[in-house]
């Protein structure tokens, strides 16, 4: 009997050592990567714990097809993701990151750092009534109050794309010279945007991307800081919003690391230049979920939140989007079903290079996808169509409920 048992011992030590070295090489689904929390898949990635915490659970427990979503992560993984988050009810459902990629690695945002970063700030500062959306913009850039059309831009129009504002790719060939050095240097943008772009439509009459707003937006952030006697807008980030989700600051970068200076001011990209984990992503899209709640804390009041995801109006009507996409501060809301596999309810980030956060409210469903172009050819004009075809009509046929 004893030796029964010495070799039973033997078979249940191997197997966990066996099970130990698949974990190192391969990583598993669960924050605490602990066996007992094993699902029927794994993630590629080290064993070390991610700097953010979370829940898990069984995809099935959430109302997921687990076979489904696994197909849909190994569908992604070929399409050039680095990462894929999945989050519902709070949980980890799913989890899987590339070769290069972890739980604690940083991947760049492009212009989906609007609303995380710039939109977030203006979140926390409306909270704190120290602006509102519908400040004149020349409140805070004295330069703008005697120009007439520039005298008329608001902060939400500078937030959603309405100012009327130019925008400069930074993805095509510019053949003007200051077009050329404001792709190039980025601390020559606030000065360009304040002094040097020009204004092509009434403003608050019409969606038209302009990342060159936001960059006004965040002059419009430091000088806010300044006279109320507040830190600068990083820290303001970091202390208002980042450290009372949890989010530890090796999680996120703003503004290409640096810091720029103009008339006084320390000054920040809110627009650009930013990396975030996608557990840091996840914070925050569970934090507009929560309507601005974190755990026993009200980060944000629901009042803001909704601010932050709803359509802005134009002499009274809902702002007409003409074949686009409507904005909140940012987000890009789908009110008219513009993704039909999408409810009305729904909400998202598309950076270049398709990163990708996803709000489902009615569902309470966060999905974060970050990496490549997920047209194969990686073809600019195809991303709109490949956004619907290979993640978003995929992802909702997971869904078990």
């Amino acid at each position: 009997m004893k030796i029964f048992k010495k070799i039973v011992y033997i078979l249940i030590a191997v197997l966990l050592l066996s099970a130990g070295l698949s974990i190192h090489k391969w990583g598993v689904h669960g924050a605490q990567y602990h066996l007992s929390h094993l699902p029927s898949y794994v993630i590629k990635y080290s064993a070390k714990t991610p700097t953010i915490d979370w829940d898990t659970s069984l995809p099935a427990q959430q109302g997921f097809d687990p076979g489904q979503l696994e197909r849909f992560g190994a569908e992604l993984a070929k399409d050039r993701t680095d990462e894929l988050l999945i989050i519902r009810h709070n949980f980890i459902v799913y989890e899987r990151y590339s070769e290069n990629y972890s739980p604690n690695k940083r991947h760049y945002l492009a212009s989906a750092a609007k609303p995380i970063v710039g939109g977030m700030i203006l979140a926390a500062l409306l909270d704190e009534g120290k602006i509102r959306l519908d400040d004149h913009a020349a409140k805070f850039i004295h330069q703008w109050k005697n120009d007439p059309l520039k005298s008329k831009i608001t902060a939400q129009q500078l937030a959603s794309h309405s100012s009327g504002m130019i925008d400069i790719p930074f993805d095509i060939s510019q053949n003007v010279a200051w077009k050329k050095e404001y792709v190039k240097n980025h601390g020559i943008r606030f000065d360009m945007a304040l002094n040097r772009v020009p204004i092509v439509r009434e403003p608050g009459s019409f969606y038209s991307y302009s990342g060159v707003g936001y960059y006004a937006l965040a002059y419009i952030f430091s000088s806010v800081l300044k006279d109320s006697n507040r830190s600068d807008v990083r820290n303001f980030y970091r202390t208002k919003i980042m450290q009372p989700l949890g989010v530890p600051d090796s999680a996120w970068t703003i503004s290409y690391r640096e810091s720029y200076s103009l008339d006084g001011l320390t000054l920040y990209a809110c627009g650009s230049g930013a990396n975030f984990t996608a557990r840091a992503l996840g914070r925050i899209g569970q934090l507009l979920l929560n309507k601005g709640r974190w755990g026993n804390k009200q980060i944000l009041s629901p009042s803001v939140v909704r601010e932050l995801l709803s359509r802005p109006c134009f002499e009274g009507k809902p702002l007409q989007c003409k074949g686009v996409l409507p904005r909140g501060i940012g987000w890009k809301l789908n009110v008219d079903g513009f993704f039909p596999s999408l409810p009305h309810d729904a909400c998202l980030i598309n950076g270049a290079g398709h990163q990708v956060i996803l709000l489902i409210p009615s569902l309470d469903i966060i999905l974060v996808r970050l990496g490549h172009l997920l047209d194969e050819k990686g073809k600019k004009e195809n991303a709109q169509q490949a956004l619907k075809d290979k993640l978003l009509r995929p992802f909702m046929a997971t869904l078990a409920d």
